[in-house]
């Protein structure tokens, strides 16, 4: 990890993913495909579990396959309530899905993208609140 990537830039990086995430959305309920909005809308979860990790651990995954991982970890080390428990598996659907959506190696539905950008932006509240 750099010395100039902090939670808050991460965070902020989120914000812009998710940002375009819920554009591409509302394009996707045009007609567009919808793998842009689960892409932005992937990162955008992936650099919020980035600042997550960076407060409370002073660390973030080195790998994506770590993300689920490490966020466990902050569960188990009680840093995150246990209501939040259910992201481990927005974060898991998410790492599965990256290079689908990145790569055009997957199809994805309006539904698709609806549930990763409202999951994204959920994840981001949470996420602000913790590194106050």
């Amino acid at each position: 990890m750099s010395k100039t990537d902090t939670a808050e830039k991460a965070l902020s990086e989120a914000r812009e993913w998710l940002s375009t995430a819920e554009l591409a959305l509302s394009h996707c309920k045009t007609g567009a495909p919808a793998s842009v909005a689960c892409a932005e809308a992937i990162h955008a979860i992936i650099r919020a579990n980035d600042a997550l990790t960076i407060h409370f651990l002073n660390r973030k995954a080195t790998r994506h396959d770590d993300m689920p991982f490490l966020f466990l970890d902050l569960l188990r080390q009680g840093k995150l309530e246990k209501t939040h428990e259910h992201f481990h598996s927005l974060l898991s659907r998410a790492l599965h899905a990256k290079s689908g959506a990145d790569y055009g190696r997957q199809m994805f539905t309006l539904q698709d993208a609806d549930y990763f950008v409202k999951g994204a932006r959920e994840f981001l509240d949470v996420v602000a609140g913790c590194i106050k």
